[in-house]
């Protein structure tokens, strides 16, 4: 365990953003799912405002996001 105060509280700031990243990530792959077994367009702008505020918060890298903004307009130019 950390003795000083700045560790002690650095520590819990990293457990509160690890479980904030953890949700967004299992939102995320939810949705996904959600998406790609019955594609609409609902679910995708849902996904994508999703992944937008990820990457805005740092939660995915801006790249990761757009390339899974990509993947899911593939999916939908696809079903149509």
């Amino acid at each position: 365990m950390a003795n000083l105060k700045s560790s002690i509280r650095r520590i819990k700031i990293s457990q509160r953003n690890r479980e904030r990243n953890l949700a967004y990530t299992g939102q995320i792959k939810k949705l996904i799912k959600d998406f790609k077994r019955a594609p609409s367009l609902d679910k995708l702008r849902k996904t994508m405002s999703i992944l937008d505020k990820a990457a805005l918060k740092g939660i995915l890298p801006k790249n990761a996001a757009s390339r899974k903004k990509s993947q899911l307009m593939k999916i939908t130019s696809q079903a149509k």
